[in-house]
């Protein structure tokens, strides 16, 4: 998988993966080995887990998200080839990632706990050094406006 091929589409997707898709097609298009890390927590039979990734189904069973679920977020977790404005998402600080979301017409706000949350479809955290820790992205609220980089 090439290195671009994994860029954040907010409000959308990541690289060839796009929110509302069956697990089926998430595969298809996303050929890594699955894997659980301890940082994903539990309780993830909703999810497709990978190597900084959890993609997050909106039905499943006991054991895994069931065939016609669709995805609805996905959480980014310090992968190194996860690139946000031809940027890796890894070398953001919240102050750069606010003022490019700005320069690109995005809204930004703090959100309880101080994450980052852009209303269009994204929510990233920072550590105590203002560093890239997690991102998940999701459809934006029925009220959001559709990305602004394609208007």
């Amino acid at each position: 998988m090439k290195r671009d091929s994994l860029t954040v589409l907010i409000g959308q997707g990541l690289g060839l993966i796009r929110l509302g898709m069956c697990p089926n097609e998430v595969m298809e298009r996303f050929p890594e080995e699955q894997g659980y890390e301890e940082w994903m927590g539990g309780n993830l039979n909703d999810s497709l887990l990978f190597h900084g990734l959890i993609f997050q189904f909106d039905r499943c069973n006991s054991k895994s998200p069931l065939p016609k679920s669709k995805l609805n977020r996905i959480v980014i977790h310090q992968r190194v080839d996860v690139v946000l404005f031809e940027r890796p998402m890894t070398a953001w600080t919240r102050g750069e990632l606010e003022k490019e979301l700005s320069l690109r017409g995005y809204n930004s706000e703090e959100g309880a706990g101080g994450d980052l949350i852009v209303p269009e479809g994204m929510e990233c955290s920072f550590d105590e050094d203002d560093r890239f820790v997690w991102a998940e992205i999701m459809k934006p609220e029925p009220e959001t406006s559709a990305n602004p980089e394609s208007s």
